[in-house]
């Protein structure tokens, strides 16, 4: 019996580093950063080139192949920055702003009275919404226009607005006409329309505000981002909590999910802990619980997959008909059609990945640069 014992510890402790060796075969490390701080600023070009930011003072730029073209160093943490056709406009916390080739030259620095951040919400290919603090250090957004002679203007439209940038994550821009579009704002007790138009001399100003959902509490600020509000097909799409919603702006009918329907648990509540993604008809989130919830926008059938997507929360991204979901230490691809599902598991947790194509995925945490592997 002793002996059986020693030979089952034995082939266990074998077992140990091959588990390990399969997590981390999943991926192949390509580049370590040191001393960084987690950041969601990472995009490729039109060449496949990669370019990743952080919250500290430095950027850099890889080639497809992930070789590093260049290190660029400023004199102040970096807090956003976004492509521009042939060029990177990036902010930093010392209110400068640089404008970039993308071979990391810079080609003008203007200094602001204040700090503000980019967001990703693109207005027009050279218009864009912006965070900032005003000269009383109240948060407030406005419109950044870039012209093609490099000037920049940057014109407030709205005050007093919720400090929680993560609330901003998922922001993105609707257009009503060549004049108005229109965004959504959530916080933890309100989700409502803003419709911004502009006046004769095409400064902007908050047209209309439409309540969509309010009398509710978000009590993690965290959770504020995940379901943010999407567009798609006239209809309004996010989550409260344990709550799913679509929202149809034609006939004002409402779908309603209440997760809970679809858990057992008594004493812990499943959330949606994911930004939504639409594929045709269906939209997509995932839930604490690890899976991934397939919703018809039309009907509201619902189908849930047991994906495992156990990290704290997820990252959904498309490419084709396929799903990208990043939670922590798993990546799952999900095939919308025929709906089998592809996990692979790694030792370390990444926070962000951009998708160069289906041969191609990177990923990046706040110490490491990897690519996943034997897709």
């Amino acid at each position: 019996m002793r002996k059986n014992l020693f030979l089952i510890i034995f082939i266990f402790i074998l077992l140990i580093p091959s588990i390990y060796i399969i997590k981390n075969t999943s991926v192949k490390k390509m580049y370590s950063f040191k001393n960084l701080i987690n950041s969601s600023y990472m995009f490729k070009d039109n060449k496949g080139n990669i370019y990743v930011g952080f919250r500290n003072n430095k950027l850099y730029s890889f080639s497809k192949n992930f070789k590093k073209n260049w290190e660029k160093i400023f004199d102040s943490n970096v807090l956003s920055f976004i492509p521009l056709e042939d060029k990177l406009i990036l902010t930093t916390n010392n209110s400068n702003l640089y404008m970039l080739n993308l071979k990391g030259k810079v080609l003008k620095k203007i200094s602001f009275d204040y700090k503000f951040i980019i967001l990703k919400g693109k207005i027009t290919d050279n218009k864009f919404i912006v965070l900032y603090q005003d000269k009383n250090y109240l948060p407030s957004l406005g419109e950044m226009i870039i012209e093609n002679s490099g000037y920049i203007q940057i014109n407030e439209f709205s005050l007093y607005l919720d400090t929680y940038i993560s609330a901003y994550e998922y922001l993105k821009i609707y257009p009503l006409n060549n004049n108005d579009y229109f965004y959504f704002k959530k916080t933890k007790d309100t989700i409502i329309k803003v419709i911004i138009s502009h006046d004769e001399e095409k400064l902007p100003y908050v047209k209309k505000v439409i309540p969509i959902k309010t009398a509710f509490i978000i009590k993690d600020p965290k959770y504020i981002k995940y379901g943010f509000p999407i567009y798609y097909n006239e209809k309004i799409i996010f989550s409260i909590n344990n709550f799913f919603y679509i929202q149809n702006t034609k006939d004002k009918s409402e779908i309603f999910i209440n997760l809970e329907n679809y858990y057992k648990f008594k004493d812990y509540k499943p959330k949606i802990n994911s930004n939504i993604i639409y594929y045709i008809n269906n939209s997509y989130f995932t839930t604490n619980f690890g899976d991934l919830f397939e919703v018809s926008i039309n009907s509201g059938n619902v189908k849930r997959y047991k994906i495992k997507a156990y990290g704290d929360s997820s990252l959904i991204k498309k490419y084709g008909n396929k799903l990208y979901i990043l939670s922590g230490n798993n990546f799952i691809i999900f095939d919308t059609k025929d709906k089998t599902i592809k996990r692979k598991e790694f030792g370390d947790s990444y926070f962000n990945f951009v998708i160069i194509d289906e041969n191609n995925i990177i990923l990046i945490n706040n110490g490491l640069m990897s690519k996943l592997l034997n897709l």
